[in-house]
C-alpha cells in the first residue's frame, strides 16, 4: 500500500537509513493527517509521543492496514 493512502490506525514502517537492507527498523501508528504515535528511547522524559510523519531522517516508506 502506498504511503499516501494511509488512514488512521494503519501501521507505517521505515528502515534505519535509505541504504539499509532491512526495511523494517521502526513502526508507528497513523493518527490522521501527518501525525503518528511512536515509541522510542526517552527524549525529554518521553518514550511514547505524537510526532510528524515527515519529521525523520529516514522516511516512512510502507503502510499496512491491520483492520478494515
Amino acid at each position: 500500500m502506498a504511503i499516501g493512502s494511509r488512514l488512521p490506525g494503519d501501521l507505517v514502517f521505515r528502515g534505519r537509513s535509505d541504504n539499509d537492507p532491512d526495511p523494517t527498523a521502526h513502526v508507528a501508528i497513523c493518527l490522521g493527517g501527518n501525525k503518528i504515535l511512536e515509541a522510542s528511547p526517552p527524549r525529554n522524559g518521553q518514550s511514547i509521543r505524537i510526532s510528524d510523519l515527515h519529521n525523520h531522517g529516514t522516511p516512512y516508506s510502507k503502510v499496512r492496514r491491520i483492520f478494515g
